[in-house]
């Protein structure tokens, strides 16, 4: 109880609890959930003064509690770390087996945009996973990234998608290739039109 009490305290302390950055890194393996929660919000808020912790933070990433890994991924957001740091957090999140993470690192790639073109693999790979968002969020970010050719017909794969989000998703990517994907797009309406 002590534990999470501190924690929290350090948490509504915010930028003024830096002193305690080793003693929340610690807490990020304590064996409360609710404890290891509090201690990666806590570290988030820190700003610059947490970025000692991001190691800590990365490995937490995996958390068997999802509401841990929410957590640490909220951190990890909004820790001043630099373009490389925020690339690596990505790729492992989106290689996550938790749905959730998984998704969150996919938009974080997404934001990283051109930065980025090397997940292009990895986001490919997400269109095909179990989760919709999982497969919405691998779309966007390959629009974002600025997707190869040779993507294009895996994306138009995902315009049969049974979630009307991926599909949209998928469309909005295809566009940004202009004609060479008109032929996908052309087929996908004409596959609709045959529908109705």
């Amino acid at each position: 109880e002590v534990r999470l009490e501190t924690v929290t305290a350090f948490l509504e302390m915010g930028p003024k609890a830096a002193e305690a950055i080793d003693a929340l890194g610690k807490a990020l393996s304590d064996e409360r959930p609710e404890v290891r929660a509090k201690a990666a919000l806590a570290i988030g808020k820190l700003g610059q003064a947490g970025v000692p912790a991001y190691a800590a933070l990365l490995a937490a990433i995996d958390d068997a509690d999802a509401s841990v890994q929410a957590a640490v991924c909220a951190a990890i957001e909004t820790l001043p770390i630099a373009p490389k740091g925020r690339a690596e957090a990505a790729t492992r999140a989106a290689r996550s087996k938790s749905p959730g993470v998984k998704a969150w690192g996919l938009k974080q790639i997404a934001a990283l945009g051109a930065g980025a073109k090397d997940a292009e693999p990895l986001l490919l790979a997400a269109l095909g996973d179990g989760d919709a968002t999982v497969r919405r969020r691998a779309a966007e970010a390959l629009s974002r990234i600025g997707a190869s050719e040779a993507a294009i017909p895996l994306i138009a794969a995902a315009m049969a998608d049974a979630d009307p989000a991926v599909v949209g998703a998928a469309i909005d990517t295809l566009v940004g290739f202009g004609e060479k994907a008109a032929r996908p797009l052309l087929d996908l309406l004409q596959r609709d039109e045959g529908n109705t």
